[in-house]
């Protein structure tokens, strides 16, 4: 078996909706846990940030996402749409979070991110839709985006 160094093994995958296994700090807690995250970028080798759309179980986003008044923000997923989920998922989309190319290499040489199934185009398409409309979305982020 052949060893593929951990920067080539990114650059040669990295692409709009790879999808990461990244282990990271749970907000508003003291711990660890790992999460996955989208990558939202066309080109996230040449542009100055990778930008993450974050899947979570979260209960609180859960009940969020069935509110019709919070609805357009999120996207639930099931195993049937990301075969990589082992419970129903949703997705915050409008909330991202932005990380370097550096970063996310460092990362997956520390053992702290792993490289997951690529989600549909269909899916990737709906969360950079609901990304685009949003209030929260930076326009330095737009321009990288979009």
């Amino acid at each position: 078996m052949i060893a593929i160094p951990p920067q080539q093994r990114i650059t040669s995958t990295i692409r709009l909706g790879t999808v990461y296994l990244i282990e990271s700090r749970n907000k508003g807690y003291d711990s660890q846990a790992y999460h996955m995250f989208v990558v939202l970028n066309r080109t996230p080798l040449t542009d100055s940030k990778i930008i993450m759309c974050w899947i979570t179980t979260d209960q609180t986003l859960m009940a969020n996402a069935h509110n019709r008044n919070f609805a357009e923000r999120f996207i639930i997923l099931t195993n049937s749409d990301y075969d990589q989920l082992t419970t129903r998922s949703v997705i915050n989309c409008h909330t991202y979070e932005e990380r370097s190319l550096d970063e996310i290499i460092s990362k997956f040489q520390q053992g702290k991110l792993h490289i997951k199934k690529e989600m549909s185009p269909e899916i990737v398409k709906e969360i950079r839709d609901k990304l685009r409309s949003s209030h929260t979305l930076e326009q330095r982020i737009e321009r990288i985006l979009f």
